[in-house]
């Protein structure tokens, strides 16, 4: 089984620090990385995190002083394997923040488009504001449960 299967999340920005999050299956540390860049080459912090049955195998990460208004990548490593590659930001000091919001989906009725739109708002968002020299800042919250319906029982996953 895979040790990533729950993949990763960030969460709660401020302008010098944001919150790592994973889920490990079969596996109680990982080690961490955040980057300045998408290949995870130039690294700025990283570390290791201890997990287990009290905390639901979950790993939250606390990643302090770090550069206002400025996009980060991050990575776990357990038991030799890779999560995917997530991306983060933290808040600018100053200036607007556009937010975009979601809550619970049932994916046999809405296959989540509404996530895909808002990451390509996201990135559109970004080359135009690199293109105009914008100040504005995009921040996507994702606050969601999936359900999925099968037969008579209900799964329900974050």
């Amino acid at each position: 089984m895979p040790v990533f299967r729950h993949a990763v999340a960030s969460f709660d920005p401020t302008a010098t620090a944001v919150l790592l999050w994973t889920r490990l299956t079969g596996a109680t540390e990982a080690e961490w990385v955040l980057a300045r860049d998408e290949a995870l080459t130039a690294i700025v912090a990283s570390g290791s995190a201890v997990t287990g049955p009290a905390r639901d195998a979950t790993v939250v990460v606390d990643v302090d002083g770090l550069e206002p208004g400025q996009t980060w990548w991050y990575r776990f490593t357990a038991l030799g394997e890779r999560s995917p590659v997530g991306r983060t930001r933290t808040l600018p000091l100053t200036g607007p923040v556009d937010l975009g919001l979601v809550s619970c989906a049932r994916y046999s009725v809405a296959p989540l488009t509404v996530y895909r739109a808002l990451a390509e708002w996201d990135l559109r968002f970004a080359a135009e504001s690199i293109s105009t020299g914008a100040r504005a800042f995009p921040l996507t919250v994702l606050l969601a449960f999936v359900f999925v319906f099968a037969g008579l029982g209900v799964k329900i996953s974050v």
